[in-house]
């Protein structure tokens, strides 16, 4: 079972996760119109669903292995958004200094879950 500090660090997450996603949606309706079935797209479904497995992942916290296999998953979304970033700033799509932001956000974020799951691994 999770202790009360792991509660509210893995609510954490999912807030910073949640409030990321929205950014994502918002930005992505400043892509130029090619741009927004395409990388905007991406960012929207990888960075939704982050915060959809996470949110899995705290109602199943009471099972290890379904808690452990969403928090995976999640972290592997958040490398997704993290790749498109990089994708659409190399297309030019994406300025740096919107994209640098909510990279390091995901950064952050991959970090967390780790700790999340190697927590669990104890």
């Amino acid at each position: 079972m999770l202790s009360a500090i792991k509660l509210l660090e893995a609510q954490n997450v999912y807030t910073t996760a949640c409030n990321a996603a929205m950014k994502i949606f918002e930005m992505t309706h400043g892509l130029p119109q090619g741009n927004q079935d395409g990388f905007g797209r991406q960012l929207v479904v990888h960075s939704s669903a982050v915060c959809e497995h996470l949110l899995i992942a705290w109602q199943n916290r009471g099972d290890r292995a379904i808690f452990l296999e969403r928090l995976n998953y999640a972290s592997i979304d958040a490398g997704n958004v993290q790749q498109t970033i990089h994708s659409a700033v190399e297309e030019q799509v994406l300025k740096v200094e919107i994209a640098q932001p909510l990279h390091d956000t995901y950064d952050s974020l991959i970090d967390r879950i780790a700790g999340m799951l190697n927590a669990q691994m104890e």
